[in-house]
């Protein structure tokens, strides 16, 4: 699943948390989970994850790197030198 979903980010085309989810048939936290698992693993980058966010702060949205990613989920995650070549190995 971790592969399939690095291929949709090399894909490039901008898809939602909703949409990938729909693609690997699981939930979007399950997404967010993954993205996660891959962040850390050292596979993609440019991934905030909820732990990160301060739903309280005036300017929460703003000044993540998602953007409003986690509420529209247009995604602005990227691979690293590791996951492109787990992609296109």
């Amino acid at each position: 699943m971790f592969q399939q979903f690095l291929r949709i980010v090399h894909s490039g085309s901008v898809q939602s948390q909703f949409e990938i989810a729909q693609k690997l048939n699981v939930s979007p936290d399950m997404v967010l989970q993954i993205v996660r698992e891959l962040t850390t693993r050292g596979y993609l980058q440019g991934a905030a994850t909820l732990d990160d966010c301060d739903p309280n702060s005036k300017h929460a949205c703003t000044d993540c790197p998602m953007g409003s990613a986690c509420q529209s989920s247009f995604n602005t995650w990227s691979l690293t030198e590791k996951g492109e070549k787990w992609v296109t190995g």
